[in-house]
């Protein structure tokens, strides 16, 4: 909590939960301990993976607090840490709780560490893959739960397997699909720094998101701002059809136009300088750092949406020319990039 500047248990538990990022390798060295992360089963880069390490019975008192103070709406101001101490905290996946499982989970997590995931990293896939499976499959729950099982054990993510996934600030879970790229925590922080970026403002009033995946930042950005209206644009037809049920499904379709198109061929169809604000989450990771990502991204995510070239700036340096072309003056660029880039 000293390192990060954090005053209490509570921010500790908000802070955490909303990075609640689980590398897919833990150092054997914490084997012992439990990670406030393994509440949720996001991925990081190996690079940028952010590791936050407390005693298991600390964790269950920080995720009660939590509760307490979400359940009173003390402390909470609507930001993503609130957020994910109600969507994720609520869980208590740590403390005394991970080792409340039934037989069938049981045997889900030696199936997983028998595939060779780490045991931490099991339980937290469990959990997520039981809830799902109790609220599809009723009474044959533990049937369903060995299938979602069986396709995680070949290390496909879990948001593909239980098909919907939270995302900061929406209150309905977006849909998730292979091969589009499942959003990840820096793509929620990048939406809330956008937020705070308009503070005091009505936000921005016509946006464009370049490759917009599962139309997350873009659906986001619609639900902060009641007013705007704005254009996604995904060069994969499938990552074009998933934005649009998602948008469908949050019920901003009507202020969202999605577009099929490479980014340089629909800016050049459009009117130039209409757009007031561009967003997005481009293809970053370099060429050479691709064999190294874990199997879940490597074997299951659509490879255009990570491959960045050999430096991880080639379609971002696209994105910045479309930024020129169809920004008007005064306009903001917000990009997420690769942690060597330049800020």
């Amino acid at each position: 909590a000293a390192q990060y500047q954090l005053s209490s248990p509570m921010e500790l538990a908000g802070h955490w939960l909303t990075c609640r990022s689980v590398p897919y390798r833990w150092p054997q060295r914490h084997s012992s301990w439990r990670c406030l992360a393994a509440c949720g089963v996001g991925r990081t880069w190996p690079s940028q993976a952010r590791r936050m390490f407390v005693p298991a019975v600390a964790v269950a008192q920080v995720l009660r607090q939590a509760s307490a103070a979400t359940a009173s709406k003390r402390n909470c101001n609507g930001g993503p840490r609130c957020w994910k101490a109600r969507t994720i905290g609520l869980c208590a996946l740590a403390g005394e709780n991970l080792a409340k499982v039934v037989p069938e989970e049981e045997a889900a997590v030696a199936q997983l560490e028998a595939a060779g995931i780490d045991r931490d990293e099991a339980m937290a896939s469990v959990r997520w893959l039981a809830a799902a499976a109790r609220r599809r499959g009723g009474n044959c729950w533990s049937s369903l739960l060995r299938d979602f099982v069986e396709r995680r054990s070949k290390r496909e993510p879990v948001q593909y397997i239980v098909g919907t996934w939270p995302f900061y600030p929406l209150t309905e879970e977006l849909l998730m699909r292979s091969p589009v790229l499942i959003p990840r925590p820096e793509t929620e922080e990048l939406v809330d720094r956008l937020r705070n970026a308009y503070t005091g403002s009505d936000g921005p009033q016509r946006f464009v998101d370049l490759g917009s995946g599962s139309g997350a930042i873009a659906i986001a950005l619609l639900s902060i701002f009641p007013r705007a209206h704005a254009v996604a644009v995904d060069q994969s037809l499938q990552a074009a059809s998933l934005t649009s049920e998602n948008a469908e499904r949050c019920g901003v379709s009507s202020r969202l136009q999605v577009v099929h198109s490479f980014a340089g061929e629909w800016a050049k169809a459009v009117p130039a300088k209409s757009f007031d604000l561009l967003i997005s989450n481009p293809p970053y990771i370099p060429s050479a750092e691709l064999p190294g990502l874990q199997p879940e991204v490597r074997c299951h995510e659509d490879a255009a949406a990570l491959d960045g070239g050999i430096d991880g700036l080639a379609v971002i340096a696209e994105v910045l020319q479309c930024a020129r072309a169809v920004c008007s003056p005064g306009a903001h660029v917000f990009l997420e990039v690769h942690h060597t880039h330049p800020a």
